[in-house]
């Protein structure tokens, strides 16, 4: 839960209202001071203004803030789930160290006498090995 405080104050030259959420203040610009002291209104007049221009910006920056956090939430209520029993592809299917084997013997070309050097292995080792998997993927079939 955000706790949150708003409040407005002048500097003198520029009026700012502010949102304070606990962790962080935003204080937002609204408008120079002197834009409200050199108009032809009264005190009064002026000062409602003033009031009156913080309360409008506090309010539209409120809610901005609002669906800035609360957008998020409302969208992950529409998250889309699929769910079921699939089957995975073959090559999935293998455990990692025969994809990763796999994988190495793509890159090394096809290579079987480049996977036995590369693996510190045998030729006849390694062919082996290659054997096992296409047996496995035939198994899937």
């Amino acid at each position: 839960m955000v706790a949150l405080s708003i409040g407005a104050f002048s500097t003198g030259t520029n009026v700012f209202c502010f949102f304070d959420f606990g962790d962080f203040t935003l204080p937002i610009w609204i408008m120079p001071s002197s834009s409200i002291r050199s108009s032809s209104m009264d005190t009064r007049s002026k000062r409602n203004l003033s009031f009156l221009v913080i309360f409008l910006v506090s309010i539209s920056s409120l809610l901005a803030l609002l669906v800035l956090f609360l957008l998020p939430k409302v969208l992950s209520a529409f998250a889309t789930n699929v769910s079921g029993n699939y089957l995975l592809p073959p090559i999935a299917r293998l455990s990692p160290e025969k994809q990763h084997f796999l994988l190495q013997f793509i890159l090394c070309s096809g290579s079987l006498k480049e996977m036995a050097a590369l693996r510190k292995l045998s030729y006849p080792t390694v062919r082996n090995m290659l054997d096992d998997i296409i047996a496995e993927l035939k198994s899937f079939q």
